[in-house]
Protein backbone atom coordinates (compact mmCIF):
# COMPACT_ATOMS: atom_id res chain seq x y z
CA UNK A 1 0.00 0.00 0.00
CA UNK A 2 2.98 2.31 0.84
CA UNK A 3 4.20 1.68 -2.44
CA UNK A 4 1.17 3.42 -4.54
CA UNK A 5 0.97 6.34 -2.12
CA UNK A 6 4.46 7.63 -2.51
CA UNK A 7 5.22 9.70 -5.36
CA UNK A 8 7.66 8.36 -7.93
CA UNK A 9 11.32 9.34 -9.12
CA UNK A 10 12.38 9.98 -12.93
CA UNK A 11 15.10 6.87 -11.85
CA UNK A 12 12.30 4.45 -10.40
CA UNK A 13 9.90 4.56 -13.25
CA UNK A 14 9.32 1.29 -14.75
CA UNK A 15 8.87 -0.22 -18.30
CA UNK A 16 5.01 -1.51 -18.65
CA UNK A 17 3.99 -4.77 -17.96
CA UNK A 18 2.74 -6.89 -20.90
CA UNK A 19 0.85 -10.32 -20.71
CA UNK A 20 1.93 -13.42 -21.68
CA UNK A 21 1.05 -14.46 -24.64
CA UNK A 22 -1.76 -17.35 -24.03
CA UNK A 23 -1.56 -20.11 -26.62
CA UNK A 24 -4.70 -21.84 -25.47
CA UNK A 25 -6.09 -24.08 -22.91
CA UNK A 26 -4.56 -27.71 -21.79
CA UNK A 27 -1.10 -26.47 -24.20
CA UNK A 28 0.99 -25.87 -21.39
CA UNK A 29 1.31 -28.17 -18.00
CA UNK A 30 3.08 -27.68 -14.77
CA UNK A 31 4.43 -30.96 -12.77
CA UNK A 32 5.51 -31.44 -9.84
CA UNK A 33 6.22 -34.39 -7.58
CA UNK A 34 5.49 -34.27 -3.60
CA UNK A 35 8.20 -35.43 -1.99
CA UNK A 36 8.42 -38.73 -0.39
CA UNK A 37 5.80 -39.68 1.27
CA UNK A 38 4.61 -43.33 3.60
CA UNK A 39 4.28 -46.22 1.22
CA UNK A 40 0.81 -47.26 1.02
CA UNK A 41 -0.95 -50.86 0.55
CA UNK A 42 -0.93 -50.16 -3.21
CA UNK A 43 3.28 -49.33 -2.67
CA UNK A 44 2.86 -45.67 -3.60
CA UNK A 45 5.16 -43.46 -2.54
CA UNK A 46 4.71 -40.04 -4.82
CA UNK A 47 2.47 -37.66 -5.98
CA UNK A 48 2.57 -36.75 -9.03
CA UNK A 49 0.67 -33.34 -10.38
CA UNK A 50 -0.07 -31.55 -13.20
CA UNK A 51 -1.61 -28.15 -13.41
CA UNK A 52 -2.99 -26.49 -16.71
CA UNK A 53 -0.99 -23.05 -16.73
CA UNK A 54 -3.81 -21.66 -18.51
CA UNK A 55 -6.81 -22.95 -16.30
CA UNK A 56 -5.74 -24.17 -12.83
CA UNK A 57 -7.20 -27.26 -13.80
CA UNK A 58 -5.53 -29.72 -11.59
CA UNK A 59 -4.65 -34.09 -12.20
CA UNK A 60 -3.40 -35.60 -9.65
CA UNK A 61 -1.86 -39.70 -9.13
CA UNK A 62 -0.23 -41.53 -6.68
CA UNK A 63 2.79 -43.50 -8.16
CA UNK A 64 5.61 -45.98 -6.81
CA UNK A 65 8.30 -43.90 -8.22
CA UNK A 66 9.51 -40.29 -9.27
CA UNK A 67 11.46 -40.70 -12.13
CA UNK A 68 11.25 -39.90 -15.97
CA UNK A 69 9.35 -43.52 -16.94
CA UNK A 70 6.53 -42.38 -14.40
CA UNK A 71 5.89 -38.91 -16.12
CA UNK A 72 5.80 -40.45 -19.12
CA UNK A 73 3.44 -43.10 -18.44
CA UNK A 74 0.87 -40.35 -16.45
CA UNK A 75 1.41 -38.01 -19.67
CA UNK A 76 0.06 -40.62 -22.21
Amino acid sequence: ACHLRRPQRDNQRKAPMHPLPVSGIFTRWLLNFVERLPKTKAGNRWILIALDSTTRWPVARANPAASAATVVKFLF
